[in-house]
């Protein structure tokens, strides 16, 4: 076990990571703490170069392989990330987040074929918070690929397991719309904007829909308000 104190400043953490980086038998559980440090100051060069190290002494540590990855995402490097989240399957096959962000990373790519089996896995392994994502993404493929009635049933899935995600009831509320389905989209957007009312996406939606609807005083409420915030 590494106890390793909280850094105040990103200069502080820096100055310890160097002089660890320099050892040639240093602790790769520190490393790993101080690459968990780092992320949060997203100082994303200096955590992937701490994980690296750390990976060079102990490579069978999977949680430094999966942080890795998301370092690597963060730094925009997505193939570099989908290669190391698929050698966190080959060590941890039912890994929830690695399965996860896999799937996120071909949804993001275009490729929903891939996104929709990840995410499907996903969904399957998890529960609570990481299948409602895991449901929210396998909505949002199937919308980007023109399903919009699969993009419905997942988004009713997702916000039913979690009924406080502002986001995703927007994105249920757009598939609705797409459906032509007004009332529906109206009624999800009305639960995005009971959930936070300071929200602009949520109050451009439900303007541009009650523009749509003839509804022209509620929809200038809503755009100005949107405008505003």
């Amino acid at each position: 076990a590494a106890a390793v104190p909280l850094y105040g400043t990103p200069d502080e953490l820096n100055a310890t990571a160097q002089r660890l980086l320099a050892e040639p038998q240093a602790n790769a559980a520190v490393l790993h703490e101080l690459a968990r440090q780092a992320r949060t100051f997203r100082a994303w060069p200096l955590a992937d170069e701490l994980l690296a190290r750390c990976l060079t002494l102990a490579p069978e540590r999977v949680d430094s392989l999966f942080l890795r990855a998301r370092t690597q995402s963060d730094l925009g490097n997505a193939a570099q990330a989908a290669a190391m989240y698929r050698q966190v399957l080959v060590a941890s096959p039912n890994h929830q987040k690695a399965t996860y962000n896999l799937g996120v990373l071909a949804r993001r790519a275009g490729e929903f074929q891939q996104a929709e089996q990840y995410l499907t896995q996903a969904a399957a392994i998890s529960s609570g918070r990481i299948k409602a994502k895991a449901l929210h993404q396998l909505g949002l493929a199937h919308g980007a690929a023109g399903g919009w009635d699969r993009a419905v049933q997942y988004l009713t899935e997702s916000v039913n397991l979690r009924p406080d995600a502002t986001r995703v009831w927007l994105d249920l509320g757009n598939a609705e719309w797409k459906r032509n389905r007004l009332d529906e989209a109206h009624a999800a957007f009305e639960k995005a904007l009971a959930l936070n009312k300071r929200s602009a996406d949520a109050n451009l939606l439900m303007g541009l829909l009650e523009a749509e609807r003839g509804s022209r005083v509620a929809a200038d409420a809503h755009l100005t308000r949107a405008v505003k915030l």
